[in-house]
């Protein structure tokens, strides 16, 4: 998931719309016939659904209103312009239910028309029942909260044999560059396109235009934009989602990972984090003896056409079998097809 595909037209929002719908319904059915949700499940499952109703209406601007919009040789949109820019999860059932209900469904809007209805009637009973958890937060005493979080926190690193919080935790120690690095791109990209606060922009450039759509209101269609008050406070709230999105990329490819390894050995003893933030690896023992050490991290590339993108190189090290024998450089491969059968 690149870094750069989180700001620019072509990002594949119907994709991971669905995706992170998938991943609230499976929040959701966590806390089936439960009475209450934690709240930090709870802020998990508000983020996913938000992410959904967002990236999702992107994808519908993207692909039957915007095409349209820019091809006119005159302005002619729609009189509730302004319902058009954005949505989230609060808004979802009163903005749609205008948008349906515009009188003015020129015949060039209508597959946009078709798409927002079908949007809200195979979506509106999702959000309801996001919604209806509202009443359902369970909050923690905070000096409850915090000694627990503390006790959590000893037993992940001296005996806890859950692997994925092992790694959440290492992937937190990302977020404070993670975020610095997204805040100070979008700084870069509103300075550098304005002017006296003022943001002009002509037809041909819809890329950058999509870049910087949270950050300006339109004040003259199509070319000036004036940059939002509280810009930097939005770019602070976009860059840690941003990040948030990355962690999560992270933390799901490294589990995925250790777990083909984990589920053909079935004798995992220890989980644990050493080294520091400049040195992320993970000591994983098992009973018959065997042992080793991954290491991963997050680390941006720019290749040669200029792209950049996230990877995430994990490499495995101390490697030893069952009998004690200590195994050379060990790939991905000889882990999963060597190291997890050996007896």
């Amino acid at each position: 998931m690149g870094f750069k595909q989180f700001l620019k037209e072509g990002y594949d929002y119907k994709g991971h719309s669905l995706e992170a719908k998938q991943k609230a319904i499976n929040i959701m059915n966590e806390f089936k016939g439960q009475s209450g949700i934690p709240n930090p499940r709870w802020n998990d499952l508000k983020y996913l659904a938000n992410k959904f109703v967002e990236y999702y209406w992107k994808w519908i601007q993207e692909t039957y209103y915007y095409p349209i919009v820019q091809n006119r040789g005159e302005r002619k949109l729609l009189p509730e312009e302004e319902l058009y820019l954005s949505l989230a999860l609060h808004g979802f059932e009163s903005t749609l239910k205008k948008m349906m209900n515009i009188r003015n469904k020129s015949e060039v809007y209508k597959d946009f028309h078709r798409e927002v209805e079908k949007f809200y009637k195979e979506n509106i009973q999702f959000v309801n029942e996001v919604n209806s958890w509202r009443d359902k937060i369970v909050k923690r005493v905070p000096g409850e909260a915090k000694a627990k979080k503390a006790a959590e926190i000893h037993r992940i690193l001296s005996t806890n044999v859950d692997v994925k919080n092992v790694v959440e935790m290492i992937a937190e120690e990302f977020r404070p560059t993670l975020e610095k690095d997204f805040i100070d791109w979008k700084t870069r990209l509103v300075l550098n396109n304005s002017k006296n606060g003022k943001v002009e922009l002509d037809r041909s450039q819809s890329e950058l235009r999509f870049m910087l759509m949270d950050y300006v209101n339109l004040i003259k269609y199509p070319t000036t934009y004036e940059v939002k008050k509280d810009w930097k406070e939005i770019i602070k709230k976009k860059s840690k989602e941003n990040a948030d999105m990355i962690i999560q990329d992270f933390v799901s490819k490294l589990v995925f990972k250790l777990n083909t390894i984990l589920s053909k050995k079935e004798n995992l003893k220890e989980a644990k984090r050493i080294g520091n933030v400049n040195s992320n690896e993970i000591a994983i023992s098992f009973t018959d003896s065997s042992k080793f050490i991954v290491r991963s991290k997050i680390v941006y590339v720019t290749n040669s056409n200029g792209t950049s993108f996230t990877r995430y190189p994990t490499t495995f090290h101390d490697v030893y079998l069952p009998d004690g024998t200590k195994m050379g450089e060990v790939s991905e491969k000889t882990m999963i097809e060597i190291f997890a059968l050996a007896k």
